[in-house]
This record gives structure tokens, C-alpha cells and sequence, in this order.
């Protein structure tokens, strides 16, 4: 499992770095994605969860990726607190 804030993710490169790194698990912050932005070029290993960010705001955005083959059920999504958050249950295959 990886956790990283890159401050955007919308250059190659940086979607570049993500789609190589050796995780089955990667949780994303400020991807700083509009509803609508393509994120991959095609031909993904990833199952994707995306909560892109809303409005004319400049940052924001989430983004947890899971490596096919990792089993994943939502199991809560809370914004109570003014926080988003997700957990999740997983394993193996």
C-alpha cells in the first residue's frame, strides 16, 4: 500500500510514475481532477475509486487505486466531520 500527494497527477509524467509503482493498494490526495479529465492513456491494471474535486477550486480531488485482482468492497464513506474519508475491505486473489 502507497500514499501520496503529488499535487496534481494531470502530467504524463507524474501518471506515468503512479501506473509503474510495484503496490497493489495506492491512495492518491490533491489529484487536482476535474470531473470529466482522463487519467489514463488506456490498457489499466487499476480498478479506480475517484472523488474529483468540485467547483473552481484549484485543489482537491481523491483517488484510491487498486490493483486488479485485489478484492475491494466499500464499506463507508463519511463527511461528517468535514473530512472525506473511505474504508475499505480487502484481500487477495
Amino acid at each position: 500500500m502507497c500514499s501520496w500527494n503529488p499535487r496534481s497527477i494531470v502530467n504524463k509524467e507524474k501518471s506515468e510514475f503512479f501506473e509503474g509503482l510495484n503496490s497493489n493498494i495506492l491512495c492518491i490526495q490533491e489529484t487536482w481532477l476535474n470531473t470529466g479529465t482522463k487519467l489514463f492513456s488506456g490498457g489499466s491494471n487499476w480498478n479506480v475509486v475517484r472523488f474529483d474535486r468540485e467547483g473552481p477550486k484549484k485543489t482537491g480531488g481523491t483517488l484510491n487505486l487498486l490493483e486488479q485482482g485485489v478484492v475491494n468492497r466499500r464499506i463507508r464513506v463519511s463527511t461528517d466531520d468535514g473530512f472525506f474519508k473511505v474504508a475499505y475491505a480487502h484481500h487477495s486473489i
